[in-house]
């Protein structure tokens, strides 16, 4: 039993471990079609878009400066429709972070408008090319679209994501983000 328990634990720390410094001598693999810059970045329709996950664009959206925030960004997660939302042609894109285990998941993610979502199914993963506009800062939704046994979401509501695109996507091999972002790093 103590050796199972060990065994157990030691596990735990290496996958913990290895999760929560994953990111840092790990470069991005760009990939067919994408350019070979310094910054992860993907081609589409002739134009770069910064590849960027939702945890990511939320920090950046809270704290980026007026520079970093006129890029385009491309970036993956989950469908989550609303009445509210979708009232206004806009859905939920979010991803589940999680720093170690299912007790401390979150959602987090960003507000898109996309005039053409009525194709989109709530749950779907999708990947979204676009730009960032700001909102009225007194923008607050009346209740939020969560993803089920997520207890807590978190969504930027004083921007959106104004969607140049929207393309249907499988779900990746590790749907959930394991760490809150950094300064200095993007992970798609």
């Amino acid at each position: 039993m103590i050796r199972k328990t060990a065994a157990l634990l030691t596990l735990l720390l290496l996958l913990c471990g290895g999760f929560l410094f994953a990111g840092e001598n790990k470069k991005p693999v760009l990939q067919h079609g994408e350019d070979q810059g310094s910054e992860p970045t993907v081609l589409f329709n002739g134009k770069s878009y910064l590849k960027i996950n939702t945890a990511e664009l939320f920090y950046l959206l809270r704290k980026g400066t007026s520079e970093e925030l006129s890029r385009s960004f491309v970036v993956r997660g989950i469908v989550k429709k609303n009445p509210e939302l979708e009232q206004e042609g806009r859905f939920a894109l979010l991803r589940v972070n999680m720093v170690c285990c299912s007790a401390d998941a979150m959602a987090m993610g960003v507000m898109v408008n996309s005039p053409d979502s009525d194709h989109l199914s709530d749950g779907e993963w999708v990947r979204v090319f676009g730009r960032i506009e700001p909102l009225p800062t007194d923008r607050k939704l009346k209740e939020p679209p969560t993803l089920d046994k997520i207890p807590y979401t978190m969504i930027f509501e004083k921007a959106v994501l104004l969607a140049d695109a929207v393309e249907k996507v499988p779900q990746p091999e590790a749907p959930y983000m394991f760490e809150l972002p950094d300064d200095t790093e993007y992970h798609y």
